[in-house]
């Protein structure tokens, strides 16, 4: 609910502090990455380690693919 003191609402009237959400939102990204990461090692486990077949599940380019398990530190061996 908003409540004002008057008819109009004036940005001094507002407060916003961005820095309130700082943990929440470091917290949302290192989430995104584990799904992310998770979602890459069940592909290519049910691609029997098959990049292509895993990247085309996934609904992605190969080099996209490639680039994320890079960036997760993931090796097919």
């Amino acid at each position: 609910a908003v409540v004002i003191g008057g008819p109009q609402i004036t940005a001094a009237g507002l407060t916003f502090n961005p820095w309130a959400f700082e943990g929440e939102v470091v917290e949302i990204v290192d989430r995104d990455k584990q799904v992310e990461k998770g979602r890459i090692l069940e592909a290519l486990q049910q691609s029997k380690g098959n990049q292509t077949q895993a990247a085309r599940n996934l609904g992605m380019p190969r080099s996209s693919l490639l680039y994320r398990m890079k960036k997760h530190g993931i090796k097919v061996t």
